[in-house]
């Protein structure tokens, strides 16, 4: 499946050679998670979320949308909470995966400059 992350963290990932899962909102042992979006535009993601500059297509085939991955692995208040188009976006369009994603399953990447996408890997 075609998926796109949205990061500020470019730098890093490319370091690292993978899109690494950085944060556990949830102390309850669940595992952290990387998102995407089915996606590419920048306005499916959550409004607090939408400064990102750089986009990070990929293809996985383990990933999960993240309102059944919430129902399954939260309380029932929680999912309805931070499935909620509330928070912007469109989490219909959310996905996630619960391990890191490694160069080698990334398609390409882009940086946003103005309301353009400029592709940045790999190099043309």
């Amino acid at each position: 499946m075609l998926l796109y992350h949205f990061t500020n963290a470019w730098v890093g990932i490319v370091c690292a050679g993978a899109i690494n899962p950085t944060f556990n909102l949830w102390d309850d042992g669940t595992l952290p998670l990387v998102h995407f979006t089915t996606s590419r535009y920048i306005g499916s993601l959550p409004d607090e979320r939408q400064d990102r500059r750089y986009r990070i297509t990929v293809e996985v085939d383990d990933a999960r949308y993240w309102r059944a991955w919430a129902s399954a692995h939260l309380t029932a208040a929680a999912a309805t909470v931070l499935t909620s188009p509330s928070f912007g976006g469109d989490p219909r369009l959310w996905m996630v995966v619960e391990r890191k994603v490694p160069q080698d399953e990334w398609i390409e990447a882009h940086t946003r400059v103005g309301s353009e996408w400029m592709r940045i890997w790999p190099s043309a």
